[in-house]
């Protein structure tokens, strides 16, 4: 990948250097001397010291970033006075809540003294991500002490909570840090005033990318898709305070890789094409030395060159059975990083850049670049990441050129940057983790110099056997778990069907039909498959080796010019066995529990190739090649912790990644009882409450559409129909079957979770889209579900829905519809991952298991430990939250929650009927904006953010909500409260009709307890925006 642009900008920075591809600006701070106090002082006497307390300024860019008062603030102190000799002496001790201007220390007076502080250590009430104890402090004797202790981090995590640990020397009116301290020989206290200066103990990181088309490309729709970016080597551990050089290193210090995380802001212009992504991190200082210095090579002194070799890794030795044929051009595999230090920090990032070349091809490039920290004032030696340091780098991507050389001169130009490039005559096929297909067409003439290649979980390479062989590619050795394979196998997922075979037109599709018209054989076999069709015995489903097999056979007989046709069907991104095992009865699912190794995996990829234009850079990690057709698949997605072993976490449901189709109108939902079981509602609503109602596919979907653009065109257009788009006739015989439907309908529990989950989803898979053209450009998007609605509105076609607009609130579908809409809606399909399909009563493990009871002091704990860790806050909060957004990191939940036993206390609360609208109103209670800087009850709870107050509410049981009585006119107006929540609405407006925001929508979210309600939503004006609150708190 060519970069233009790598800028390094430090918080301190001065001036900026640059180079040829390469501008680095830096900020450095040049080391002091240390200098005495002047004369020396009589030592003993009674001291007083002014210590002003004072935190450097950082300045936030992105959603992840703490707010500047956050990175400042200081909540507790402890005070080290150290005499001449480096021991501590009286004055030293703990201060909390500390003011903001400082605090006065007791002491004596002391010559070539020296003061330090710690700020922000662990106890109750603070918690800055580290470990580091009240305790470990006073044990503390000498200053040597104090330079060797360490402080570790309570988590491996690289955010950060609302409190940072820092530390620092004082310094004097002349900024010395050795001073001497006066005392008073008249009996009084002599003043002396100081300034602690301190320093966070993290770093703080920014990733800004960028794309800018090179001026001498005439290339169109250039875009980079950000996937994700993790960081390794992150130090578990720092110094309290920095030592002159290095870091903690050595015997009891850890490393860690973060999870892969998505970018956290992603700006697009008009087109959506990337304008900028960025994302940022905290992290400890990491002060490496080389393992061996760039400076000292010999005939490398161009700036660019000598950065790049900071990413250069040597050569993996040979291991006997290495086998690099079926990727044309791979010598060996990359080794250890040849000049960078072992546990040097580097972040990876990956993606898709794709543009359109000015002849008409497409180009794809699966990217990934490396990018080790550190090169400050250019020194290409330099791995440091400084405490107390705020770092920009800037990426601008301008193309693939540097994979290019890579490859086809055999050398790594630009070590670090990799890719997967693929030159594509037509743009390639996107498809989703569902069932689908596609309709192709392939030129005869080229078919002798076709050959083909895949990349998924198991297999990346490129066929470079002979055609003429009849044994498929790749052995296999026996069936079921015990199976091996060698050679290419993960290529049978996309069955071609020539449509001439089947009696279709070139502007038609096939007909599936059916998983018996193709079987391959473990022994080989016949080229072309091995079970007739009904209709036309000699037709055969082929897999990708037999098409182009059974074309070099057509091009023998005469077939060489002209186009054939090809309905493609690809499968679903599922394993229920070694793609290597044949066998493929039902009851061959020994992967059925496996589900980790596929979901949230990268892209599955098939292209056909034309001829020898496929080869691989030697180290094997990138690749080039010219497609006439490529198939890329998205793996299935899941808001669940694929971290947790199969014994902890058995069962899941995974998604697809966008909502497909035309909008659609609800259907019958009445046999949709469960609130959590999409399978079961989807099925008995279609097929009944015993699945004998006989329906036919073709009664449903026009499976010979005539446009290739809709490759599934509804005769029945709403919701529930819609899902048979994204299933198949498996056995061919048009009747829809139970263990067929694999992909249904999200119930009304689902979407809500699929919402409590989001943030561990790219923002393309979002319930309301970012890209303004995946809503049609609507500000209003709602969703359907296949759970009947509950609430007292009757009637077959009402469905639970939900306002995506909204976030999250619920309602009747009969009062949803929207004409801009057309009155419709959208809808999102789930399917069950580690569940026999033979069991649709069998509902996934719980997202978040509901809370049946409280504990024995009356408050309830709810685990949300099966959420996707990107979806959680990883560090612990003690006190408020920052304010913030539905669409800020804050709104998620930690690990665990604890949920106070009543609602904060309010004087006289209840409800009482009034004379106006509305009826009722709650005597008490608080204006939205009022929590926004509310201390409440129990002491040591919180406001829950958004998420927080939907998991109570879907999980706590109805009696955890508080009856009051009534008062006023009656007595019969009492009930259950509205709750409001932390969490401000982003899009909300208090205009009719905001432009790109909802109207009359005040402030934040409000959650109605009342039975029945069931909806968390945007509140609105007035005393819409009013109500009660329930304290929470984060639980290790």
């Amino acid at each position: 990948m060519l970069f233009k642009v790598m800028k390094i900008r430090l918080r301190r920075m001065s001036r900026l250097l640059s180079v040829a591809t390469l501008s680095v600006a830096l900020f450095s701070c040049a080391d002091e001397e240390i200098v005495g106090g002047g004369p020396r002082v009589q030592e003993g006497l009674p001291a007083q010291i002014v210590l002003k307390v004072a935190s450097g300024d950082n300045r936030i860019e992105t959603r992840a970033a703490q707010d500047a008062a956050n990175e400042k603030r200081v909540t507790n102190l402890y005070v080290f006075v150290f005499d001449e000799n480096g021991d501590v002496c009286e004055g030293s001790r703990e201060y909390h809540n500390v003011p903001a201007n400082g605090v006065v220390l007791t002491a004596r007076s002391k010559n070539n003294a020296q003061i330090a502080g710690i700020a922000n250590f662990s106890e109750t009430g603070v918690n800055s991500t580290y470990q580091l104890s009240l305790d470990a402090l006073k044990e503390v004797k000498t200053k040597a002490e104090l330079e060797a202790l360490m402080a570790k981090l309570d988590q491996q995590t690289l955010e950060r909570s609302s409190q940072f640990i820092m530390s620092g020397y004082a310094v004097d009116g002349s900024g010395n840090d050795v001073f001497n301290i006066p005392g008073s020989e008249s009996g009084g206290i002599a003043s002396f005033e100081c300034t602690l200066k301190l320093e966070r103990l993290d770093a703080k990181v920014e990733f800004i990318v960028k794309t800018e088309v090179p001026a001498d490309k005439n290339w169109d729709k250039f875009d980079f898709r950000p996937k994700g970016w993790r960081v390794v080597n992150v130090p578990a551990q720092s110094l309290v305070l920095p030592r002159e050089t290095g870091d903690a290193d050595g015997d009891g210090c850890t490393y860690f890789e973060s999870p892969e995380m998505p970018f956290e802001t992603i700006g697009r212009d008009g087109e959506y094409l990337l304008d900028s992504c960025a994302f940022v991190f905290y992290m400890p200082e990491s002060r490496k030395t080389p393992a061996r210095k760039i400076s000292g090579e010999t005939g490398v002194t161009d700036a660019a060159a000598r950065y790049a070799l900071r990413e250069k890794r040597d050569k993996a030795e040979s291991k006997p059975g290495d086998d690099f044929s079926n990727k044309p051009g791979q010598e060996y595999e990359n080794g250890a990083f040849t000049y960078a230090p072992a546990n040097a920090a580097y972040v990876e990032m990956s993606g898709t850049l794709s543009y359109e070349e000015q002849g008409g091809n497409t180009v794809n490039a699966d990217v990934k670049f490396t990018v080790h920290l550190g090169y400050a004032n250019q020194d290409p030696d330099d791995y440091d990441t400084r405490r107390n340091t705020h770092y920009i780098y800037t990426v601008t991507i301008r193309g693939v050129n540097d994979i290019e050389v890579e490859v086809t001169e055999k050398k790594e130009s630009r070590p670090g940057y990799e890719g997967n490039v693929i030159v594509s005559e037509i743009k390639p096929h996107e498809l989703d983790a569902h069932y689908d297909r596609v309709l192709i067409t392939l030129n005869r003439a080229q078919v002798p110099r076709l050959t083909w290649g895949v990349q998924t979980p198991y297999d990346k390479a490129v066929y470079k056997g002979d055609f003429t062989d009849a044994n498929p590619p790749g052995t296999s050795s026996g069936t079921g778990e015990s199976s091996t394979g060698s050679g290419i196998s993960d290529y049978r997922w996309i069955k071609f069907a020539i449509n001439e075979d089947y009696g279709r037109g070139n502007n038609e599709y096939v007909k599936y039909p059916g998983d018996q018209n193709y079987k391959g054989l473990p022994g080989g076999g016949e080229k072309s498959g091995y079970d007739g069709h009904s209709g036309y015995p000699n037709a055969r489903l082929l897999d990708v080796h037999q098409l182009l097999q059974r074309l070099r056979d057509d091009y023998d007989k005469g077939l060489t010019s002209g186009t054939v046709t090809i309905t493609a069907f690809i499968d679903e991104y599922v394993y229920v066995r070694h793609p290597w095992d044949h066998d493929y009865s039902a009851g061959n699912n020994y992967q059925l529990k496996k589900w980790r190794e596929y979901v949230g995996a990268e892209d599955r990829l098939l292209y056909i190739i034309d001829g020898d234009n496929a080869h691989y850079s030697p180290d094997g990690a990138s690749s080039t090649m010219t497609a006439i057709q490529t198939f890329r698949q998205k793996s299935i997605r899941t808001v669940y912790n694929v971290d947790k072993s199969e014994s902890e976490l058995p069962t899941c449901w995974g998604l697809e990644s966008s909502m497909e189709g035309d909008l659609v109108d609800v259907g019958d939902v009445s046999r949709g009882k469960s609130s959590g079981n999409g399978r079961l509602n989807t099925l008995q609503c279609l097929l009944g409450s015993n699945y004998q109602t006989v329906l036919q596919w073709t009664d449903v979907l026009d499976v010979w559409s005539t446009n290739p653009e809709d490759r599934y065109k509804l005769k029945i257009n709403d919701a529930l129909h819609a899902v048979l788009t994204r299933n198949r006739d498996l056995d061919g015989d048009n009747i829809v079957d139970p263990e067929e439907i694999r992909w249904y309908l999200a119930a009304k529990d689902q979407l809500v979770d699929f919402y409590i989950g989001e943030s561990a989803l790219d923002d393309a898979s979002h319930l309301y889209p970012t890209n303004p053209d995946d809503r049609d450009g609507q500000t209003y998007w709602h969703y359907t579900t296949s759970t009947a609605y509950d609430g007292g509105q009757g009637g077959n076609n009402v469905a639970w829905g939900l306002y995506a607009e909204e976030c999250v609130a619920l309602g009747a579908t009969s009062g949803m519809e929207r004409p801009e809409l057309g009155n419709k809606f959208t809808c999102r399909c789930v399917r069950n991952l580690g569940i026999g399909l033979d069991a649709p009563e069998s509902e996934p493990v719980a997202l978040i298991p509901r809370v049946t009871a409280a504990e024995a002091d009356g408050t309830y704990v709810i685990d949300c430990s099966n959420l996707s860790p990107k979806a959680r806050r990883q560090s612990i909060e003690t006190g408020n939250l920052p304010q913030h957004n539905d669409l800020s990191p804050y709104n998620r939940p930690y690990a665990k929650f604890r949920v106070a036993t009543r609602d904060q206390d309010f004087e006289n609360a209840g409800r009482e009927r009034t004379w106006s609208i509305p009826a009722f109103r709650w005597r008490n209670w608080r204006d939205w904006s009022e929590y926004q800087t509310m201390t409440i009850t129990p002491s040591g709870y919180r406001i829950p953010n958004l998420r927080e107050l939907l998991i109570m509410q879907t999980r706590l049981p109805d009696d955890a909500w508080k009856s009051y009585p009534g008062a006023g006119l009656t007595d019969n107006g009492g009930g259950k409260a509205m709750y409001l929540s932390f969490t401000s609405f982003s899009r909300r407006s208090t205009e009719t009709g905001g432009d790109g925001t909802l109207p009359n929508k005040n402030g934040g979210f409000r959650f109605n307890a009342a039975e029945g309600s069931g909806s968390i939503g945007a509140t609105g004006t007035g005393d819409l925006d009013n109500g009660y609150v329930r304290g929470v708190k984060d639980e290790q």
